[in-house]
């Protein structure tokens, strides 16, 4: 790119080199994985078996449990749209049949207080309500389907549970630890026996692992999957960052191979910078950091290292950064 300049009364031509646009390979997950969660889920007639097992317990049900639970089904029967609509207007009463757990209680007194209650909603909050009606939604099919025969549900139904499992908060929990993580590896397991090496249910796998801490079982699903999909930022993010924390002695060589095959893609410099972070070379972390931020300029993460590379020289300035298509939906 050649760019004139006037400087002291003379026009001077400088030479900027250009900045190279590093285009990452589209995965349509975002897509499908959208259009199911948010699909009608047909679970079937609310059997005594069904009704028992979202109540937990063996006790003939009665007429109200046989009503919650048909009608919460006929809930999951909707649209996400549809259900929106309904609750938003005041239409569709929330239901929990079951021993909730406290979050499901919370985001339906949430929902209550800050959607169906508050009056003149702005476009962010009407958002919101959308986003917590989804996730509503999405708890009330894993209760229905607790303990069901995994191979038996729709991917529609997978999803739900998968969106249900990350939001219920039990991975903060360190006994929980484990539970989450099984329970993901179920559902990822029966959608990848569906649609074999499916990015997404890799992540799931991987993203459960990162939230309960295991960055050794991270690191083997994120090393695996980058093999499929190697220019992958999620998976890149995931084996640099669990790299870093397992071995962070074979962090540079990891990231330096990476580069070598996609010299233009920022994610591999800002994990160099991390590798050199490691090293206490300030110096060149600052120049990989801003390397990445001059090929990627509006991400702010790049920014915020930045700043907080002036007080770190041990790696803490780095941050890990993966989407589920449950994080932005439309």
């Amino acid at each position: 790119m050649v760019i004139a300049v006037l400087a002291a009364g003379t026009l001077v031509f400088k030479i900027w080199p250009r900045r190279p646009k590093y285009i990452r390979p589209h995965s349509p997950s975002k897509e499908i994985v959208q259009s199911l969660l948010g699909s009608p889920v047909d679970l079937g007639a609310p059997t005594i078996a069904k009704i028992n097992s979202v109540k937990k317990t063996a006790v003939e049900p009665s007429a109200a449990d046989k009503k919650c639970v048909a009608e919460a089904m006929d809930i999951a029967r909707m649209s996400t749209v549809r259900v929106v609509d309904l609750v938003m207007t005041g239409k569709q009463e929330l239901k929990i049949c079951g021993p909730a757990h406290a979050h499901l209680k919370e985001l339906v007194e949430k929902i209550k207080a800050e959607c169906i209650d508050k009056p003149n909603l702005t476009d962010i909050q009407k958002q919101e309500c959308k986003a917590n009606i989804g996730l509503y939604r999405a708890s009330l099919v894993d209760e229905l389907t607790n303990g069901a025969d995994l191979t038996q549900l729709s991917e529609s139904a997978l999803l739900n549970k998968a969106f249900a499992i990350f939001n219920e908060g039990l991975w903060k929990d360190k006994e929980q630890g484990p539970v989450v993580v099984g329970r993901t590896d179920q559902v990822a397991n029966e959608l990848l026996r569906r649609r074999p090496d499916w990015d997404f249910a890799q992540k799931l796998k991987v993203i459960a692992r990162m939230l309960t801490g295991d960055a050794k079982g991270m690191a083997a699903i994120a090393m695996k999957a980058r093999q499929i999909h190697p220019e992958d930022a999620d998976f890149l993010e995931a084996s640099f960052f669990s790299t870093m924390q397992t071995s962070p002695d074979k962090l540079m060589a990891d990231v330096d191979a990476h580069i070598r095959q996609f010299p233009d893609d920022p994610i591999g410099h800002y994990w160099k910078a991390a590798a050199y972070s490691l090293q206490h070379d300030e110096k060149n972390a600052k120049t990989e950091v801003e390397q990445a931020k001059w090929l990627d300029p509006d991400n702010a993460r790049y920014r915020d290292t930045l700043n907080k590379l002036s007080n770190a020289d041990d790696g803490s300035a780095f941050s890990v950064q993966i989407k589920l298509p449950f994080d932005d939906m439309d």
